[in-house]
């Protein structure tokens, strides 16, 4: 017979105080897939998970691979994050973060090269993928079945929370966003452990 030992929480704080007080943070391994239409905030919302997850637990790296936007833009918008000082003048990004992020903006990036990328990081905490589009290469359900298995099994062989930024499907119309609305829904439902 196999013991097996129940664990109290699956979840990891974020150390960002809305996510973990209405969600318990994030499940300590598993990719979440993230989705919205273009210039709703996605990329600055998983940026704010990334630094405050690295505030939070200062033994932990984080890797965010964009696709998407320059690394240069990506740390202008997290010296966004960091607050002002009495003066009013915005207080530098904290050298012990800077140190533990870890970022790649290779615009040809595929799924196999951010896991590979990923794996030679050490006391990794959370890996963000921006974006799902950008990285299969090309917009046919065998791609996408590849991206979300490939990074589920990642999380799960890290022991990390994984996110993945979607867009919405074309087909999406208008209203509250549904899991359905991501483009190969069934694939995204059944490799996510949270959308």
């Amino acid at each position: 017979a196999i013991n097996i030992q129940p664990r109290v929480a699956a979840f990891i704080e974020t150390g960002w105080e809305p996510i973990d007080a209405n969600l318990k943070g994030l499940p300590e391994t598993g990719l979440v897939v993230i989705g919205a239409r273009p210039s709703t905030g996605k990329t600055w919302f998983a940026l704010t998970m990334m630094y405050r997850f690295l505030k939070k637990h200062k033994d932990k790296v984080g890797a965010f691979f964009s696709a998407e936007m320059p690394a240069n833009e990506l740390r202008e918008r997290l010296e966004h994050m960091t607050g002002k000082d009495r003066n009013g003048n915005r207080k530098p990004l904290e050298e012990d973060v800077l140190k533990r992020l870890f970022i790649d903006d290779d615009p040809a990036m595929t799924v196999d090269v951010i896991v590979n990328r990923a794996a030679g990081l050490e006391n990794l905490g959370i890996v963000v993928v921006d974006y799902a589009d950008l990285i299969v290469r090309s917009f046919d359900e065998p791609s996408y079945t590849t991206m979300y298995l490939t990074l589920a099994k990642a999380a799960k062989s890290f022991k990390i929370p994984l996110i993945l930024i979607s867009q919405l499907a074309g087909s999406y119309t208008g209203g509250i966003p549904r899991p359905q609305n991501l483009r190969y829904t069934r694939l995204a439902e059944a490799a996510a452990w949270m959308i």
